[in-house]
């Protein structure tokens, strides 16, 4: 049985494409439509804004319903009914000229790419890779950063020349047509449903035994997975602090062209640290490297508290980015390293449910913050307290007995 073939690259390639849609086109470009949508139908950028409260919910629903599905369903008709959902109701959106039907049209958006997204993607990696599972995980979900950091410039031209409504039926074909790869090449979920390892995997001590651990036993009400939830959603939510930047640099009363290129600088630290923290994770294991870029992220945030100066700030922004890699590739990581391969999908379908409702609701927290305090300061403060909490907390998680995942 073969463990290093060029197909296990190529269903690697074609799992970039469904991170690329579920997460870049689908979540990552909504920012785009804020001003355009919301000042030609006279509404509060806000009102218009709940539609991607909208998306993040409903992903979160999918995400918990979608390990079942599997169990029922060929990955592959899961995949294509959630990007013609998500298509569909971007190319409807196109037609919409009320809030309400866009709410509807967000909610359906949402589910469908859910179907396909972190649950499903991590799903087909874990079970394709063994050896350089780091490296791999990076390298797909990085992709996510990639398209939105690709499709925006590009979708904000098309508004430009043709409107909001031409560029939505753009959108909608994008987001079909990146799911394709994963759709028309052929693959299973699993390599030893075709006579394959996984990449790396060592073969069998004894014929007919499974090398992983597929029956482990798994109980979300258990302390340790409570505890890992919390620390989840605690660290996720600082990712809505990317948003606020803007609103800080004008806060210190520094240009408004800085406040927008410290957003751009900390996208580039998302596709960065993504990428970096994979093979980090190869080198010297997840728990090492989440605690490095944490550390850089504690760095960046106690820096923009303290150095206003609109260079140093940009450069500090890129090392904010450092958090995305945490709340992708390690969050990820780490729960296949305390929860095991069996329980991967259970488990971390849970975890990205309560991640995506942590994040819909924490944008408007940060803001209720600023709001009372009238200063953006306490929310960094706020920042620093969870990342050194939820280091505590992961370095207790790590030291609890752990299941055991390959034979």
């Amino acid at each position: 049985m073969k463990n290093k073939t060029i197909k296990h690259w190529i269903v690697l390639i074609c799992c970039c494409g469904l991170a690329a849609s579920a997460i870049g086109a689908v979540v990552n470009t909504v920012g785009v439509f804020y001003t355009p949508v919301s000042e030609d139908l006279g509404v509060l950028r806000g009102t218009f804004a709940l539609n991607a409260t909208f998306i993040s919910l409903a992903i979160a629903v999918a995400s918990l319903i979608t390990p079942v599905l599997m169990e029922k369903f060929n990955f592959k008709l899961i995949i294509l009914v959630g990007a013609l959902l998500a298509g569909g109701s971007t190319f409807m959106m196109g037609l919409s000229r009320s809030m309400m039907m866009f709410y509807i049209l967000g909610a359906i958006k949402g589910f469908g790419a859910g179907l396909y997204s972190m649950v499903l993607i991590n799903h087909i990696i874990n079970n394709w890779f063994v050896e350089k599972i780091g490296t791999a995980t990076s390298i797909v979900l990085s992709f996510s950063g990639v398209a939105g950091a690709i499709l925006s410039p590009i979708l904000t031209s098309f508004i430009n020349g043709v409107g909001w409504e031409k560029t939505y039926f753009i959108l909608a074909v994008i987001t079909v047509v990146l799911v394709l790869p994963a759709v028309l090449y052929p693959f299973k979920a699993r390599p030893e449903d075709e006579g394959m390892l996984p990449y790396g995997a060592a073969a069998p001590k004894e014929e007919g035994v499974h090398q992983f651990d597929t029956s482990s036993k798994f109980n979300p009400a258990q302390v340790k997975f409570i505890v890992f939830v919390v620390v989840c959603v605690a660290l996720t939510m600082i990712t809505s602090l990317t948003s606020h930047l803007p609103g800080y640099a004008d806060s210190l009363k520094i240009d408004a062209t800085i406040g927008g290129l410290m957003i751009s600088c900390g996208m580039v630290g998302n596709i960065l640290s993504k990428l970096i923290i994979g093979v980090l994770s190869d080198l010297f294991g997840i728990l090492k490297s989440v605690l490095i870029m944490a550390s850089i992220n504690v760095i960046a945030m106690a820096g923009l508290l303290m150095i206003h100066i609109p260079f140093a700030m940009l450069v500090l922004a890129v090392l904010f980015g450092s958090i995305y890699s945490i709340c992708a590739v390690g969050i990820t990581l780490l729960t296949k390293d305390f929860f095991g391969t069996g329980a991967f999908t259970q488990a971390f379908s849970i975890v990205q449910f309560a991640t995506n409702v942590g994040g819909a609701i924490s944008l408007t927290l940060f803001g209720f913050v600023y709001d009372l305090t009238g200063s953006y300061a306490y929310d960094f403060v706020i920042g620093i307290v969870i990342v050194v909490v939820s280091v505590v907390a992961l370095l207790w998680l790590n030291s609890l007995p752990k299941p055991k995942t390959w034979e």
